[in-house]
């Protein structure tokens, strides 16, 4: 037996291809001003009430770029209005669901934000 299997075996010896637990976890494009006044994007990534933020979706999976969310952004998040949340196809959530769903066609990023 090859020394990688092995490696394998020893954890989970009876237990492959299983699922053995899942966790809801939400993923945000937030725009919002920072100290200097400049309107932004930022990633915000929540699970149950840990929240974490970080420029770009890479810097979500890098421990020195992720930061933990101070508590003005998880208080405003929880308080916006519904007229500024938005769909991943950027409709507003406040809107009845569109009749066609779609995905964006192009590898770009996400539609603009509407300016209200």
């Amino acid at each position: 037996m090859p020394i990688s299997d092995q490696k394998k075996t020893q954890f989970h010896p009876t237990q492959r291809n299983k699922v053995l637990a899942s966790a809801d976890v939400c993923i945000r494009q937030v725009q919002l001003v920072d100290k200097k006044g400049a309107i932004r994007s930022v990633i915000v990534w929540q699970c149950g009430p840990d929240m974490f933020y970080s420029n770009t979706m890479d810097g979500m999976f890098d421990v020195a770029q992720r930061r933990k969310a101070p508590e003005w952004l998880v208080e405003a998040i929880a308080q916006l209005p519904s007229d500024k949340q938005f769909s991943y196809d950027g409709t507003p959530k406040s809107t009845a669901p569109a009749s066609k769903s779609y995905l964006p066609d192009d590898d770009g990023d996400l539609p603009e934000f509407a300016q209200g």
